[in-house]
């Protein structure tokens, strides 16, 4: 890791923002806004990339339909330390653990001017971990945090590996959709470790569940 990325990376955060406007429009707008960004970043080649293991670490972002939740690690699940808490960013010690990911982040200055990027956009390397439990379980192990070990042990816990993976975010502290506007994009599919594929599509923006598709095959 290159020293010039200082912890104000830790500052990454997707805020919502309940006066904004919500809905397919909003979504169609923020799909299509432009980074503006005057600044690019390869990940891992320039960047650390996120300050977290699994993308709960962002503001404790759980994508859901209602009955599944879905969980992706973009770091490597046996590098997340005991006791480790899910749900919040974890710069500089997620630093050291493999990237699960690789792209690119626009930032309209840099790290350690600005508090997090404008745009995030990343894709999978082959095998991205994603951990898929029931939603009801989910609320109720998170009232205090969630570890590695306490995802793992719900009932109906499964892991899965997506060889298709594309992930962009917008962030609400600095994107180009203005403060509180942030969205998150997710498109996967893999193999659950029973064999049957899997299916994960998320579209999340200005910090509400807009669409969230997850698929079992047999």
């Amino acid at each position: 890791m290159r020293s010039r990325f200082p912890l104000a990376l830790a500052a990454f955060a997707l805020v919502a923002c309940d006066e904004s406007p919500t809905g397919p429009d909003a979504a169609s707008s923020a799909a299509s806004a432009a980074p503006e960004a005057s600044v690019v970043f390869q990940t891992p080649e320039e960047s650390p990339g996120p300050p977290f293991w699994a993308i709960s670490g962002n503001g404790g972002f759980i994508p859901h339909d209602g009955t599944w939740a879905a969980v992706p690690f973009v770091r490597e699940p046996g590098c997340v330390p005991p006791g480790q808490d899910l749900l919040v960013l974890a710069a500089p010690a997620a630093f050291g653990c493999t990237l699960t990911v690789e792209g690119h982040e626009h930032w309209q200055n840099g790290p350690g001017i600005d508090p997090a990027p404008r745009q995030t956009k990343y894709r999978g390397l082959g095998a991205v971990p994603v951990v898929f439990a029931r939603w009801s379980e989910v609320q109720a192990a998170t009232d205090a945090g969630l570890t590695l070990s306490e995802l793992m042990g719900l009932p109906s816990a499964v892991i899965g590996h997506a060889d298709r993976y594309v992930e962009t975010d917008i962030y609400g502290v600095s994107g180009p959709l203005g403060p509180g506007r942030g969205m998150y994009k997710i498109s996967g599919a893999g193999t659950l470790e029973d064999g049957r594929p899997f299916e994960l599509q998320v579209n999340e923006v200005l910090g509400e569940m807009q669409q969230v598709r997850i698929a079992f095959g047999s």
